[in-house]
């Protein structure tokens, strides 16, 4: 559940394109339901919060700047929760020919952005099932995905972006969480089981 009004703090997120940097992580709460409510904080003027599904993959952040030096124009990083480099196996660049992502996502970028950094959840998906599939899978499946990257049965990589946290030379974090789903949903466009925005239901105080 996320209070929509809530900020990250810059002093604890430094932020610097095309380098790795610790998210923000959930809190693990034992409280009661209704007391967990009353914690996010809510008032009068704005009772809101969402709630989201909660994915079993990996956490992820990928960075993507312009590169007249890179193939198709654009480079990429992708690093886990933990600092660990995925740019091998999910791509740096539109053309990576070993890309188990990257090359399918062309479309998913309004023309005006030229740099961004998201962050979201990479999970397996079967295609033919159209389900998740569960946690120890993804690392299978984004190598089956490099080796053959256009079987439209074979369980593959999907990123579920959650959040932006920069966006064409603007750090992000001073904003609320509305503020950056504004610019998430402005910039990024769903590209089918490949790269998809994470919805969320909204509830009430």
């Amino acid at each position: 559940m996320k209070d929509p009004q809530q900020r990250l703090e810059d002093e604890k997120v430094g932020i610097t394109l095309m380098e790795c940097f610790q998210p923000q992580l959930a809190q693990f709460q034992m409280h009661h339901f209704n007391k967990m409510i009353e914690k996010m904080g809510g008032t009068v003027e704005d009772p809101y919060f969402w709630i989201e599904e909660k994915l079993d993959g990996e956490r992820m952040q990928m960075h993507m700047t312009k590169d007249p030096n890179s193939e198709g124009g654009f480079r990429f990083s992708f690093w886990s929760r933990k600092g660990k480099d995925y740019t091998y196996l999910y791509g740096n660049s539109f053309e990576d020919d070993r890309s188990a992502l990257t090359r399918h996502i062309k479309d998913a970028f309004e023309d005006r952005v030229k740099n961004i950094i998201l962050d979201g959840e990479m999970i397996t998906w079967d295609p033919e099932l159209d389900v998740m599939v569960g946690f120890g899978t993804l690392k299978t499946a984004a190598l089956s995905e490099q080796r053959d990257p256009f079987n439209a049965t074979g369980h593959r990589p999907l990123f579920r972006v959650f959040d932006c946290l920069y966006l064409n030379d603007v750090n992000l974090t001073q904003y609320d969480l509305r503020g950056r789903r504004n610019a998430l949903e402005t910039s990024v466009k769903n590209v089918h089981r490949r790269i998809e925005i994470h919805q969320y239901q909204e509830a009430q105080h």
